[in-house]
């Protein structure tokens, strides 16, 4: 992600904080929900936020990795939810420099890929499928409609997500289109598409691209 936007959130993080945590996580998540694990899983939570969205996740024995570039929004979200079992790192898309290591069954990316453009989303791809376990889920929302002005976005299309994921190897599970929570961002036109994944082939891809 460019350093510019998350300078921008880094600038707005005092309006934005009280109206992310306002967002009832259960709600956010009750279209997808049957997709998220049911037993405790390791969860990567890329682009955290405020934590809201993993503390509540650890609430249901989940462990969860937060990452978040903004030093803002990690340091509120470490001292919402201190205590809660998230474990908190600065990072961020394309490459997940610091977790490209690990594994996990769950990856989460919430308000987030519509700031890569299409190549930054290639390279993300990659970066996913390699910390994707085998039978594991990667969901993503994507924001369609106008953004802020200080923190632009790209337009984003399921067909081309879609698309670019499979090159990646993974496979569409599922596409549900539900309306903004923000009462500002409703009126000004902006609705959300979740798309769940799973993956589809044995992972060859970053070998590959490492040997350039």
């Amino acid at each position: 992600m460019r350093r510019s936007i998350i300078e921008a959130y880094e600038k707005a993080a005092p309006a934005l904080l009280p109206r992310y945590r306002a967002i009832d996580s259960a709600v956010l998540h009750s279209r997808v929900w049957h997709h998220f694990p049911k037993r405790p899983s390791e969860i990567l939570d890329i682009g955290a936020g405020t934590g809201r969205d993993a503390a509540w996740l650890s609430g249901f024995g989940h462990r969860i990795t937060a990452l978040e570039p903004s030093a803002a929004f990690r340091a509120a979200g470490q001292q919402a939810h201190r205590g809660r079992g998230v474990t908190w790192i600065n990072d961020h898309l394309p490459d997940l420099a610091r977790v490209r290591h690990r594994r996990f069954d769950l990856l989460l990316i919430c308000a987030v890929w519509h700031h890569l453009d299409p190549a930054e989303r290639a390279r993300s791809l990659i970066a996913l499928r390699g910390t994707l376990r085998p039978g594991g889920r990667l969901i993503l929302s994507m924001r369609q409609g106008p953004s802020a002005a200080d923190r632009p976005g790209y337009p984003l299309s399921v067909r081309d997500t879609s698309a670019a994921a499979r090159l990646a190897g993974f496979a569409l599970v599922n596409a549900v289109a539900t309306p903004a929570r923000q009462e500002a961002n409703r009126r000004a036109g902006v609705h959300w598409t979740w798309l769940v994944f799973r993956p589809c082939q044995p992972f060859r891809i970053r070998a590959a691209a490492g040997a350039k």
